[in-house]
C-alpha cells in the first residue's frame, strides 16, 4: 500500500485529520526529493569525472608536459572555488559534488606528475598520497559513502594486512570467530560513540563505524561457513559451538534493534539468519542438489523461510515493539 493510500486510510479512521496527512506527505515527499538530488549530483560527479579522463586520455600525446600540469591544476583551482563558492551560499549538493571532484581530481594529479617525471611507486604509495591530500575533501564531505570508500583506499594502500591476519586466523583457529567479532564490533562501538562528539565537523567515525560493522559481519559468517557447516570434516563439538555463537551474535544485535528502535536493522539481521539455516541445510543436505528433489526441498525451505519472515514481522508490528 502507498503512503498515500496509508494516509487515506488514516485520515477515514480518523487517526490524523486531513491537515496532518498533507504535512505528513509534503515531509517524506521533501525526503525522498532530498535524497533522488543527492543521488543525481553523485552521479554527475562521476560523469563529470570519467568524461574529463576519457577528454584528456584521447588527447594525451598531442599536449606538451607544460600545458598538462597547466590544465590540470586549472581544472584543480576551479573545482576548489567551487567547494568555496558552496560553502559560502550554503548548497549543501553543489557542495558534495565539488568536494568529490576535488578528491578525483587528486588522484587524477598524482597520476599525471608521476607518469611526467617517471615516479614508480605502485598502488600502495599512490593510494597513501591520494588519501593523505583528499583528507580535507573527505573530512568536509557529508556524505558517509564517500567517507566509507575513502577508508577502504586507505586499508588497500596497506594491502588489508590487518583484515588478512584476522581473516587468516579465522581460517586456521576457531578461537578466531569470537576474536574478530569482538574486535571489529569495538572498533565500531569506539566509533560510534566518537561520532556523536565529531558528527557536528565530519562524518568519518560514523564510515568508521559503519565499515567495521560490515567486516564484524563478515568474520561472523565467515567463521560460520568456516567452522559451523557440516561438509569440512570439522569436529561435532565445534561446528556446534560455532552455530550457537553465529545464531547468538544475531540475536544480540535484532535485541540491539529492538532496543534502539531500528526495524530496517532488526529485519537486516531477520533475514541474514535465514539465509544462514538455508547454507546449513545445504551443508548438510549438499548431495540432495545435485538432484531434481533437492531442488524442490532447496525452493520450500526458501518458501517456509519467506513465510517465517512475513509472520515474524506482522507479529513484532502486532506487539508494537518498534514505532514506526
Amino acid at each position: 500500500m502507498s503512503l498515500s493510500a496509508k494516509l487515506q486510510v488514516w485520515v477515514e479512521n480518523q487517526l490524523i485529520t486531513p491537515a496532518q496527512s498533507k504535512e505528513i506527505l509534503a515531509f517524506e515527499m521533501k525526503n525522498n526529493k532530498s535524497f533522488f538530488w543527492k543521488a543525481a549530483f553523485s552521479i554527475a560527479a562521476l560523469f563529470i569525472g570519467l568524461g574529463i579522463c576519457l577528454i584528456v586520455a584521447s588527447n594525451w600525446d598531442l599536449l606538451p608536459e607544460w600545458l598538462k600540469l597547466a590544465v590540470d591544476f586549472a581544472i584543480f583551482a576551479a573545482l576548489i572555488y567551487g567547494v568555496y563558492w558552496s560553502f559560502e551560499h550554503s548548497k549543501d549538493r553543489l557542495k558534495e559534488l565539488f568536494l568529490l571532484l576535488c578528491f578525483l581530481m587528486i588522484g587524477a594529479s598524482i597520476g599525471l606528475i608521476g607518469q611526467i617525471f617517471n615516479l614508480d611507486g605502485g598502488w600502495s604509495s599512490f593510494a597513501f598520497a591520494w588519501c593523505l591530500l583528499g583528507i580535507p575533501y573527505v573530512f568536509f564531505s557529508r556524505a558517509v559513502w564517500f567517507n566509507i570508500v575513502w577508508l577502504w583506499i586507505l586499508c588497500s594502500s596497506a594491502h588489508f594486512e590487518l583484515l588478512d591476519m584476522v581473516f587468516e586466523w579465522i581460517s586456521h583457529q576457531f578461537l578466531g570467530l569470537f576474536a574478530a567479532a569482538l574486535f571489529f564490533n569495538t572498533l565500531a562501538y569506539g566509533a560510534y560513540k566518537a561520532d556523536k562528539f565529531i558528527n557536528r565537523y565530519t562524518v568519518i567515525a560514523l564510515a568508521a563505524g559503519k565499515l567495521s560493522m560490515f567486516f564484524a559481519y563478515i568474520s561472523v559468517i565467515g567463521g560460520g561457513f568456516e567452522w559451523g557447516m557440516f561438509s569440512r570434516g570439522v569436529p561435532p563439538y565445534i561446528t556446534l559451538a560455532a552455530n550457537i555463537f553465529v545464531f547468538t551474535y544475531f540475536g544480540c544485535r535484532m535485541l540491539l534493534a529492538v532496543k534502539g528502535q531500528n526495524l530496517i536493522s532488526f529485519k537486516r539481521n531477520a533475514l541474514l539468519v535465514e539465509l544462514y539455516i538455508f547454507a546449513l541445510f545445504a551443508s548438510a543436505f549438499g548431495d540432495l542438489f545435485a538432484t531434481g528433489i533437492g531442488f524442490i526441498l532447496g525452493g520450500v525451505l526458501i518458501l517456509f523461510m519467506i513465510y517465517v519472515l512475513r509472520k515474524t514481522s506482522a507479529y513484532i508490528k502486532k506487539m508494537e515493539i518498534f514505532n514506526e
